[in-house]
């Protein structure tokens, strides 16, 4: 959507008509300009957001205005929005889950499951209408009063097919301020917007090449093709993804709105937990603040001063929290149990990571690896990078069955399918890791700060030479709008 001459032209009207009419009017350009944008999909989706929108507004008004009825409210605010959810991406896997182990066709079930069409985006704006209702009921956030900026915080065209899942607290009081051009942010838009594309169409898309065609036939490939392949999996999806909240935020610069970061240079983590907390930042910040730390306090409180397998709380408590989430997480990206296995191990490679922290501490003193600082992140970073490769052959895999064969089938036996390309692809990975790690170390190049803006819009001009010269025109949608 975002990367065809159609979006160029909707996006330079909207913002020409955001720009020149007068400032008390502009939110409704943007509102009439996002619901337009998502009809142009599927008519029936914008029908679908409109009457969830309604409602969360109704609910948040109530819990305002019938103080008794506040936890009810929030009940029916959370669960109407799961409900809807649930219909559209979880039907099908649920009575098929139960047919396969039980055998009872529920709701007369048929071969195949109900025919339902995916409104894009619904996962990311029911976790935007779930934190809104608990930050307003414990009083983090006020109820806005004002129905189209409520509209446009759950509508806002660049976030609403894949994220970010910004919060109200952050989003809702830009729209209250008065908008002035600001010649700095909008270059910092236009950088990311162009970086974004960059990273989808020059990386992933060339990566896609190579692992749509290897995962979905595991069984006939062998050898370090399949090691291969799988980072560049692992580079794909985090181009693909991490380029999509690029566009997305950098287009909420170039109108004047500001968003969070959604990913933190996720593959130079030194630790697991390190690396789920610098991915897809607005989700597992989110998961963090609404699942691991209410089901981490209510499993406290259930478990005091019991001990399991000579676990004391603190460990049950996390063990417990992260397996939930981690579990919620593999749901929310799909309804396939692919995805729950890829919850799980990230959960499992958390847990492990948080049992052995004591005596990992005393290995690193004893084989005195902390005194070569450098070289003992370097080992980190690269252990991280392999538990995650591993655990995102499972998020690939069309099946379970076709993940287990793409595993028994990895070996360091150097029988390489198309070595000239693969050799081509590893130089443009090379070229990308390193341009990561200027951009990530860009405290010591203070310097681009000082050049004039009229020398960084020369650059934005190689950037978008770079994307047409080396882009590839494959026609793949960003993969987290399936999510």
């Amino acid at each position: 959507m975002f990367l065809n001459e159609s979006f160029f032209i909707f996006f330079s009207l909207v913002l020409l008509l955001h720009s020149t009419i007068p400032e008390r009017f502009r939110w409704s350009i943007l509102l009439i300009a996002s619901y337009l944008f998502y009809a142009y999909i599927d008519l029936r989706f914008p029908i679908y957001l409109f009457i969830v929108t309604l409602f969360a507004f109704f609910i948040s008004s109530g819990i305002d205005k019938f103080k008794n009825k506040r936890k009810l409210l929030l009940t029916l605010g959370i669960i109407f929005p799961v409900a809807i959810l649930f219909y559209f991406k979880y039907l099908n896997f649920f009575l098929n889950t139960i047919d396969e182990i039980t055998g009872i066709h529920l709701l007369n079930y048929p071969k195949g499951g109900f025919r339902i069409i995916l409104p894009i985006g619904i996962s990311f704006y029911v976790f935007k209408i779930i934190s809104y209702h608990i930050d307003h009921y414990n009083g983090r956030i006020k109820h806005e009063k004002h129905f189209g900026y409520f509209s446009l915080y759950l509508a806002f065209f660049p976030q609403l097919l894949a994220g970010p899942i910004e919060r109200g607290k952050t989003f809702l009081p830009q729209l209250h301020k008065k908008r002035i051009f600001d010649k700095n942010l909008f270059l910092s838009g236009l950088k990311l917007v162009l970086w974004g594309i960059i990273k989808k169409t020059v990386v992933a898309d060339r990566l896609a090449m190579f692992v749509n065609e290897v995962f979905p036939s595991p069984a006939e490939y062998k050898g370090i093709t399949l090691i291969a392949v799988a980072i560049f999996f692992s580079f794909q999806i985090y181009c693909d993804f991490s380029g999509y909240s690029d566009i997305a935020i950098g287009l909420g610069r170039i109108l004047g709105y500001e968003t969070k970061d959604n990913f933190n240079y996720p593959y130079f983590s030194r630790n697991i937990s390190e690396f789920w907390n610098n991915w897809h930042i607005s989700l597992s910040s989110w998961l963090r603040d609404y699942i691991f730390y209410p089901t981490a306090f209510s499993t406290i409180r259930s478990l005091d001063k019991i001990k399991i397998l000579k676990l004391n709380v603190e460990s049950l408590t996390y063990i417990i929290a992260s397996t939930l989430t981690m579990f919620i997480a593999g749901l929310w990206h799909g309804a396939d149990w692919t995805f729950v296995i890829w919850g799980l191990l990230i959960a499992f490679f958390l847990i492990i990571s948080f049992l052995t922290k004591k005596i990992r501490k005393k290995f690193v003193r004893l084989i005195r690896i902390n005194r070569l600082k450098r070289v003992h992140n370097i080992f980190r970073i690269l252990l991280t990078f392999t538990m995650v490769t591993f655990a995102w052959i499972f998020f690939r895999a069309p099946t379970i069955k076709d993940a287990f064969i793409y595993l028994e089938n990895i070996s360091f036996s150097f029988t390489l399918k198309s070595p000239g390309q693969l050799f081509f692809m590893a130089i443009i990975l090379l070229l990308f890791i390193l341009g990561e790690i200027l951009v990530r170390n860009n405290d010591k190049l203070l310097f681009i700060d000082k050049i004039h803006w009229s020398i960084k819009l020369s650059g934005y001009c190689i950037l978008l030479s770079i994307i047409i010269i080396l882009g590839v025109d494959t026609n793949n949608e960003f993969l987290y709008f399936r999510f």
